[in-house]
């Protein structure tokens, strides 16, 4: 099974960037399942199970701590 994973920035060079590299790893079977270029987009993006998120922080602002244990909180897996 692949790894479902997030990517979120507010930059989209740098998402894509990140995405055409997670593509390339053959050994490692990551899809992306989706791209937040904002808080909101990034909350809608983890109501789904995902496996991995690839985060700017600045980008949470204040909330990096809480979002980051409410988000363990809800997908403890």
């Amino acid at each position: 099974m692949a790894t479902r994973a997030v990517l979120a920035d507010h930059q989209k060079m740098f998402t894509e960037g990140v995405q055409a590299l997670l593509n390339e790893l053959k050994a490692l079977t990551i899809k992306v399942v989706g791209i937040a270029y904002s808080y909101d987009d990034l909350c809608e993006m983890v109501e789904n199970p995902i496996d991995l998120l690839i985060l700017e922080l600045s980008m949470i602002e204040n909330k990096g701590a809480s979002f980051i244990a409410e988000l363990k909180k809800n997908q403890p897996n």
